[in-house]
């Protein structure tokens, strides 16, 4: 692991997407700016499509987790995106709760092993219990 996220460590979003952009750094070298704007419009789908308020909890913190990625290249736009997620939560306890399941989903997709699907796109291997 890269570096541990604690919610607890953060008083606030600009510290921990600063994180997690290292991170982002480590984990997808060859990303891109093209390819993090598809997996942004890729979560967005899957928000979309979310059914429970736990799917929705982590379509969210995915959305955070790639536009702190789109800050690699294009700070405005991932300060745009944050802000737009930020101001779609109602109250401070779903802000707060967003860093626990942005903390928590950060985490585990530094244990996953990703692949590189094609030029700097990139997915994490799905492993089947039997």
């Amino acid at each position: 692991m890269i570096k541990e996220l604690k919610s607890e460590n953060y008083t606030d979003f600009e510290e921990l997407k600063e994180d997690i952009k290292i991170i982002h750094e480590e984990l997808f070298p060859h990303a891109t700016l093209g390819t993090q704007c598809a997996k942004f419009e890729e979560e967005a789908e899957e928000l979309q499509l979310a059914k429970t308020e736990e799917e929705i909890k982590e379509e969210y913190a995915d959305l955070f987790i790639v536009a702190c990625g789109i800050s690699r290249w294009c700070p405005e736009l991932a300060d745009c995106l944050i802000l737009h997620l930020l101001d779609r939560l109602t109250c401070v306890e779903h802000k707060l709760e967003l860093m626990n399941v942005v903390c928590r989903k950060m985490n585990k997709n530094q244990e996953r092993d990703w692949g590189e699907i094609s030029n700097g796109y990139y997915k994490h291997e799905v492993h089947n219990l039997h």
